[in-house]
């Protein structure tokens, strides 16, 4: 009986465990920032590979396991586009939705009335707990967000950013104002003095 609580307990004290996933979650932001200038600085065409979406499948595996944020899916999207792809095919590769695949299309982004900027600039992903992460992306969108568009700039799920504003409005960090875009209201953050 003795082993087998010997077996259950963990190898870590929960403060290990703690320092170990913080330590993860900024690597994990770091590597999305170095995939993308790893884009934008055409790895793909350094190393001799014939498109972007191939040299992403050839070095970092499995496309469905990666959970790319929008930018970087839209990436794709557009690369194996242009290597004639069918969108039933590109959906399967990245373990994603028809729909999704057809509203991440370049023509399809093109035709969409420009509301939100995403930010370019070269600024960590935000880490911490999803409040957190939400606070962080409001103050880097001075106009502030709908959940749609919080959902395109953290790569999250309409479901999770909408649960995430509904907590930093709880919280007293934000407010939804009546104002909208794209027929969802806009949340801005509450600056705390």
């Amino acid at each position: 009986m003795a082993a087998d609580l010997a077996l259950v307990q963990p190898a870590l004290t929960p403060d290990a465990a703690g320092r170990l996933t913080a330590e993860i979650r900024s690597h994990l932001g770091s590597a999305i920032i170095k995939l993308q200038q790893a884009r934008e600085g055409q790895a793909d065409v350094a190393l001799g590979y014939d498109s972007w979406h191939q040299y992403v499948e050839t070095e970092f595996g499995d496309l469905r396991e990666l959970r790319l944020p929008v930018l970087e899916r839209r990436a794709l999207v557009a690369s194996m586009r242009s290597d004639a792809l069918p969108v039933r095919a590109i959906a399967d590769r990245l373990g994603v939705s028809v729909g999704t695949v057809h509203s991440d299309l370049p023509e399809t982004l093109e035709r969409k009335p420009a509301g939100l900027r995403v930010v370019r600039e070269q600024l960590p992903v935000p880490t911490g707990r999803v409040y957190e992460q939400t606070v962080e992306w409001l103050r880097r969108h001075p106009a502030g967000l709908t959940l749609v568009e919080l959902a395109a700039v953290a790569g999250w799920t309409e479901g999770k950013s909408s649960g995430a504003l509904s907590d930093v409005r709880c919280r007293g960090l934000a407010v939804r104002t009546e104002d909208r875009r794209a027929g969802q209201r806009v949340h801005l953050l509450i600056e705390v003095r």
